[in-house]
């Protein structure tokens, strides 16, 4: 059996809960936290998902929870600051998710540092 990917979700406002809920019933992904600045928000999710950690800090969830994969779920205007955190030392791939007026899009950067059985959760490389 191959080793789950594990994930973590920043930004549980808007799209955050619904990837959150998706990505945790993908067999192929553990999602190990979640991260938002409202403490609040994260206590309610917390109630649905108890068995996900929660955090306040993206900057920690980056560097205490051994990441394979990243979700931004936050307004646009966040990316760039949240992607320019992101280290390329470390083998994360960053995915980004944004709302825009034509729907769902999605962003990926890093490719050259994606782990080759990402593709398995359905992740077009």
């Amino acid at each position: 059996m191959k080793k789950p990917i594990k994930t973590g979700v920043v930004g549980c406002g808007y799209w955050g809960p619904n990837l959150i809920r998706n990505f945790r019933s993908l067999g192929d992904c553990h999602l190990k936290v979640m991260c938002d600045i409202s403490e609040d928000r994260l206590r309610h999710l917390q109630t649905l998902y108890p068995d996900v950690a929660a955090e306040t800090r993206y900057e920690r969830m980056l560097s205490d929870y051994d990441l394979d994969a990243v979700v931004i779920a936050t307004p646009v205007f966040t990316h760039f600051e949240l992607a320019s955190a992101f280290s390329p030392d470390i083998s994360t791939f960053l995915l980004i998710f944004y709302y825009a007026a034509c729907g769902v899009a999605a962003i990926f950067v890093g490719r050259e540092r994606a782990r080759p059985d990402m593709r398995r959760v359905g992740l077009p490389l």
